[in-house]
């Protein structure tokens, strides 16, 4: 019950601030020579392609790379529930759908709680490898119910023989 998703090579977003850190980078380089290697450089790095890594699921969890800062795992039992997360523009024009998630209450750290209570959510995957927000929740969601739901049967089961 393994399932790898793939981020794509670069995102709109990704595009979109490598070319402006470019553009930028060439404009400043003549005046602030400094400066303008900064946005050259930061423009080449993010189109480095796959900087977003992959989405594995498994019976244990769910992994995901963080960009350049390697995986994290999170698994099902601390999930409460998955959501999806609309960041706006002048609080009414949506720019991106992405997926985050509450967390247990009991493994929330006091400023998690704080977080969660604000914003809805705890934490948040950096892509939606591909897959539309509301997609990419509702499969999540499918095997966290499955994972915990075969976790009980397997308890009750070893309850009942014991």
């Amino acid at each position: 019950m393994e399932k790898i998703l793939k981020s794509p090579l670069w995102s709109k977003q990704q595009v979109v601030l490598a070319l402006a850190s470019l553009f930028c980078g060439l404009l400043i380089i003549g005046k602030n020579p400094t400066m303008g290697m900064v946005g050259l450089v930061s423009g080449v790095l993010l189109l480095i392609p796959g900087l977003g890594g992959n989405l594995k699921l498994d019976g244990q969890g769910f992994t995901y790379r963080n960009g350049m800062f390697g995986d994290k795992t999170t698994p099902w039992s601390e999930v409460e529930e998955f959501c999806v997360i609309t960041q706006t523009m002048l609080s009414f024009i949506p720019v991106r759908r992405s997926v985050g998630w509450k967390t247990v209450r009991s493994k929330t750290s006091i400023a998690g709680k704080a977080v969660g209570f604000l914003a809805g959510f705890n934490a948040q995957l950096p892509s939606n490898y591909g897959m539309k927000a509301q997609e990419l929740a509702a499969l999540l969601e499918l095997y966290r119910r499955t994972v915990l739901q075969q976790e009980a049967e397997r308890n009750r089961r070893f309850r009942f023989t014991a």
